[in-house]
């Protein structure tokens, strides 16, 4: 099965390419940096490269391959292995599935505000966000990674561009929220909220053929940057799977309450205090 990526040029740097199988989908004239990647999927599109052909068709970021941390022909072997499904999701960081509810609460961890904004798309056609919804590591995304045919684009497009005109239609005052710079990043606010429709599409359209490119238990657990993340995976990864599997929702927040109240409190300590409760934790 074959798969037409294409990698998005927004400067002259990136025209670069990030693997040789690449074509480039040049937007260097339109960097569009309050929209970014949504336009520039929506201008893919439009432009008539994805075809309905039956073949996959990814519009990736210049950092794809590095932010997967997989070996691209791992990528292959998945797409090729689910052929005939209609939607490949390729998520980079399946560890914030355990450590937070949904998409939605780790944006606003990240993002301070980020619920209340997204939260006006809702103005016009109530719980088009469901922010109680559970993300686990099958249907959470990040980065707009995901490799589709032409069915599924033409129905995703045309969602996005319900939401950008329900934006669109918002007071001055409300819509400006979503293009303010978001905190700790240079984008907007608007990037980090639209990157997150995706996984709460799915969460609503049930009929979807989809599959998540599934990272192994040791891949996840190594992906964590600080020691506690790896001693709190290593000890529940097993278990949110297994409370994700019966679908115990309020088992599952409960428990990734817990293990961000643990999170806090080592965090917060100094050097000496951390080793010593990494240590604990871990033959606890």
């Amino acid at each position: 099965m074959n798969c037409n990526f294409y990698q998005i040029a927004y400067s002259i740097e990136t025209l670069k390419l990030s693997h040789p199988s690449f074509k480039i989908f040049n937007q260097v004239n339109k960097p569009l940096y309050d929209r970014r990647e949504t336009s520039h999927m929506i201008n893919f599109f439009d432009s008539g490269l994805v075809k309905d052909d039956g073949q996959f068709y990814a519009l990736v970021s210049p950092k794809f391959i590095q932010k997967l941390k997989i070996n691209f022909h791992e990528i292959l072997i998945f797409i090729e292995k689910h052929k005939f499904n209609d939607l490949l999701l390729l998520n980079t960081d399946p560890k914030w599935s355990y450590f937070y509810f949904n998409l939605w609460n780790q944006g606003e961890y990240f993002h301070k505000g980020l619920i209340n904004t997204a939260d006006y798309i809702n103005k016009y056609k109530p719980h088009t966000i469901d922010f109680n919804c559970r993300h686990d590591v099958n249907n959470s995304l990040y980065s707009n990674y995901w490799i589709a045919k032409y069915p599924f684009w033409k129905r995703y497009i045309e969602y996005l561009k319900k939401i950008n005109k329900d934006i669109d239609l918002l007071p001055e005052k409300e819509k400006k929220l979503f293009f303010l710079k978001a905190e700790n990043h240079t984008a907007p606010m608007y990037t980090f909220i639209l990157e997150r429709m995706l996984s709460n599409y799915l969460i609503a359209q049930k009929d979807i053929n989809f599959i998540s490119y599934k990272y192994s238990r040791k891949a996840i657990i190594n992906s964590a940057t600080s020691l506690t993340d790896k001693i709190l995976l290593s000890k529940y990864i097993d278990i949110i799977d297994k409370l994700d599997d019966i679908k115990d929702k309020e088992k599952l927040r409960n428990l990734i309450t817990q293990i961000n109240t643990i999170r806090k409190t080592i965090r917060e300590q100094n050097s000496l205090q951390r080793l010593i409760s990494n240590v604990n934790l871990f033959f606890e």
